[in-house]
């Protein structure tokens, strides 16, 4: 789990540092399409003096907040932020905190005989007095498993009347190739070969099956696009193509893809670049680059 420690001079500014911390969390969440949910706790006299920004965050999220409120501070924090995820079941999991620390600088302990300062953090500020710090506690995205736990989640909770899937660049494989016949295979070879060496994770279904069960498997597989190609395509040296509707509702033929047919192999590299732009960017390694060369356990 990515676990940030921020040190801040004084109250304002550790406000300020939260308000870019919230923000990074925002970023991360949407940029995996993760629908999570916001909880703020804090003392009754913080809230109080410190409400308007907080509820600007809330209003720019366009959803509600829980919001917890106590008399006394009990915590070494006075403000507290959190951003679970929910199951399919209704359970949560917490994945972005960020915790506003006023106490664990001034902590002092008895060793020895003597009281000292428990972690001995401190600072000269610009009048030459020491000063001890707030800290942000923070962890933008909270840990890797429990991040693929969320994507999941989200997913299987709106299953029913969305498209599910991941976005293109989360996705562990970006694009498949499907041929209608073995005649079109040499020419599917070469589109995988420009499509991987661009950097985008490209298979080839190259079984002995029918197309339609070829296209089913994609759909099982959740490819955000799939390439067919038939004599037509060949000859017109074009594609046609199969855009899933990720996060799309379904619509009255419950359709999970658009259909687009005949066009040029850069018109596609156009979409992949505007959606996996920004992205990390791993390639699919070549064992897994055809079917007939990958490994299946089957039940």
């Amino acid at each position: 789990m990515p676990d940030l420690h921020t040190f801040c001079r004084d109250l304002d500014s550790s406000v300020e540092e939260f308000k870019k911390q919230y923000q990074l969390s925002r970023s991360l969440m949407d940029n995996m399409g993760l629908r999570s949910f916001l909880i703020f706790r804090t003392t009754q006299d913080f809230w109080a003096e410190n409400k308007n920004w907080i509820l600007d965050l809330i209003e720019e999220e366009g959803q509600p907040a829980f919001l917890e409120l106590w008399e006394d501070r009990y915590y070494y924090f006075i403000l507290k932020f959190e951003r679970p995820v929910l199951s399919a079941q209704n359970r949560s999991a917490t994945l972005a905190t960020i915790q506003i620390d006023v106490e664990s600088s001034l902590e002092f302990i008895e060793q020895d005989g003597k009281k000292r300062q428990k972690y001995n953090i401190s600072f000269m500020d610009d009048d030459g007095q020491k000063k001890y710090p707030i800290i942000l506690h923070t962890s933008p995205a909270g840990g890797l498993e429990r991040i693929v736990w969320g994507l999941l989640e989200n997913v299987n909770r709106e299953i029913e009347h969305k498209v599910p899937g991941f976005k293109t660049w989360l996705s562990p494989v970006q694009v498949r190739i499907l041929t209608i016949s073995k005649d079109q295979e040499e020419y599917a070879e070469k589109i995988m070969e420009k499509l991987n060496i661009e950097g985008y994770r490209t298979d080839f279904d190259d079984r002995d099956e029918s197309l339609g069960k070829k296209i089913r498997k994609s759909e099982i597989d959740w490819i955000p696009y799939t390439i067919i190609i038939g004599d037509k395509e060949m000859e017109n040296n074009t594609i046609s193509i199969r855009k899933r509707r990720i996060g799309e509702e379904y619509g009255s033929k419950k359709g999970t893809s658009k259909q687009i047919n005949n066009i040029q192999l850069e018109e596609l590299f156009e979409m992949l670049r505007e959606e996996t732009k920004g992205f990390p960017n791993y390639k699919l390694p070549k064992p897994f680059r055809r079917f007939s060369t990958k490994i299946y356990f089957r039940k």
